[in-house]
């Protein structure tokens, strides 16, 4: 077999192992694209449609912290596709792709063993599997910091320290984070140039990157007014500092908590000197772990979010497992190699592993959550015309695509963004202000996004609500007004399957009877 076909047989193992690993998760999750995927699909279908990337027609607001995904997405309704399935399709067909690129990496570090386990084990992980079925960009995510990394350590020309820099800028435009890579990225490819060609070569790859990144900031200005989207407001302006690094650095420890494993195998391959009489790997090791650490920096630095399996910090997870694998091959034959991927592909399902299954719960509620909110998207694009108040913007929001909608925590509105935080409740819904919406005067209000079996009272939707505090601290303080309870009135409202739904409508809309 030729070095060339070695090489491509490597990344189909991978790609194939990456599209496997994330069917099967789709099948045993049920899954399906998460409320957040509904959100950027309802603002690239407005901008398909020419109206704009934005999230309510005539509202000049950004949405999304990822551009690219979220020209993706446009891509999908201007070729005709339907929106669910081709950000789905995405999102598995990027699994692959990461997974082929850890193959790739840890074939680098340590060779064809290495590349197996590497690829196979990164698309085992459930971080990787549940996240890869949710119609989000983190796999995309993975994919470019991976494929990028491996670029830039084995760079040895000019143009692939330009390329490198280029995929870097564009690994920004997926997840704002993976912008700390860009430099170090640049910095790890200049390593294997000519040094006559070094400077050179490094001002023209910054030179590239800068220029992709300016044209999107520059775009962003032009069509939104502001140089950060407006999730960034709503999530982390205004936190100290200090409270923001603390959760952050708890945030990404967590994650990788439940990555033992990986994280000690990749720390290992990165110490320098021999150790229980093992000799150390190459020097490319350490560059890939230090990429990892900046990576998983500036993660922090953003304060985490309140998803399962640390949805921010995922894409540093194929460097370490590129790393892990290759520091554990060259230790054990074959044998060892199966027997390490068996250990470390199985801890997940383990009760007593690292990987507990409180996680997984976590991420398949978030499927159950979108197909409750899915029903109630079919009861509300049933009303009449009017604005809608809630916190659920997405699958509600996109099964009701013009209608307007007032999100009470701010993600998708700038005032309610920069009001103060709420104390207790989660990252991105810790912002109110009862005042403005009373002021908007929205034609309906849903407060709690859940369905019941049966009609909901006042007494159970406030228990409802308060019993989900940390996420609906807004919806329960507008509920809680007593202006608001003089303009409004509950409505119950069933679905399709029987179900009810309670809304509130202002006093003087009328509602016909079904």
């Amino acid at each position: 077999m030729t070095r060339r076909t070695a090489a491509l047989a490597r990344l189909a193992v991978g790609f194939a192992a990456g599209i496997a690993a994330a069917l099967v998760y789709w099948r045993l999750m049920h899954a399906g694209p998460i409320d957040d995927a509904y959100i950027h699909l309802r603002v690239a279908k407005h901008w398909a449609e020419g109206a704009g990337p934005v999230f309510n027609l005539g509202e000049r607001v950004e949405v999304s912290t990822s551009p690219l995904w979220l020209a993706l997405l446009t891509l999908g309704f201007r070729l005709g596709a339907d929106g669910a399935s081709w950000a789905m399709g995405l999102s598995i067909l990027s699994a692959g792709v990461a997974s082929s690129g850890v193959t790739h990496l840890a074939a680098a570090l340590g060779g064809n063993r290495a590349a197996v386990l590497g690829g196979v084990l990164f698309a085992l992980l459930p971080a990787v599997g549940s996240w890869a079925v949710t119609g989000m960009e983190s796999t995309l995510a993975c994919a470019f910091v991976v494929w990028t990394a491996g670029l830039a350590v084995e760079a040895t020309s000019p143009r692939a320290v330009v390329v490198t820099g280029l995929l870097a800028a564009f690994a920004a435009l997926v997840r704002p984070e993976a912008a700390t890579l860009i430099l170090p990225m640049v910095g790890v490819a200049i390593i294997g140039v000519e040094s006559r060609h070094r400077v050179a070569s490094a001002g023209l790859a910054l030179g590239s990157a800068a220029l992709v990144v300016g044209t999107v900031l520059l775009w962003r200005f032009v069509e939104f007014g502001v140089l950060v989207p407006n999730t960034y407001v709503a999530k982390v302006a205004g936190v100290p500092l200090f409270e923001r690094l603390s959760h952050g650095a708890s945030y990404v420890g967590h994650l990788y908590w439940l990555h033992a494993p990986v994280v000690v195998l990749a720390l290992w391959a990165a110490w320098r000197k021999p150790l229980l009489g093992i000799e150390p790997l190459s020097g490319k090791a350490p560059i890939v772990v230090g990429l990892a650490l900046v990576f998983i920096a500036g993660a922090a630095w953003t304060g985490g979010d309140h998803f399962p399996y640390g949805r921010l910090a995922i894409p540093a997870l194929p460097l370490l497992v590129a790393v892990a694998a290759a520091r554990g091959t060259s230790m054990v034959g074959w044998r060892g190699t199966l027997a390490i991927g068996v250990l470390l592909a199985t801890l997940p399902w383990s009760r007593y592993g690292f990987f507990p299954s409180d996680e997984l719960r976590a991420q398949s509620k978030l499927f159950s959550f979108v197909r409750n909110c899915e029903e109630v998207g079919d009861v509300v694009r049933s009303l009449p015309p009017g604005t809608l108040a809630t916190l659920s913007i997405g699958a509600i929001g996109y099964a009701d695509v013009d209608r307007s909608i007032l999100d009470l925590v701010g993600l998708a509105d700038p005032v309610i963004a920069r009001s103060p935080r709420l104390a207790g409740a989660v990252s991105g819904h810790d912002h109110a202000d009862t005042d403005y919406v009373l002021r908007r005067a929205p034609s309906f209000v849903l407060a709690h996004s859940w369905i019941s079996e049966h009609a909901v009272d006042d007494d159970e939707e406030r228990r409802n609500l308060a019993s989900s505090r940390e996420s609906y601290r807004a919806a329960e303080l507008l509920v809680l007004e007593p202006r608001f309870r003089t303009g409004y009135v509950p409505m119950d409202l069933p679905t399709r399957s029987g179900r009810h739904v309670r809304l509130w409508k202002r006093r003087d809309v009328v509602v016909p009877l079904p």
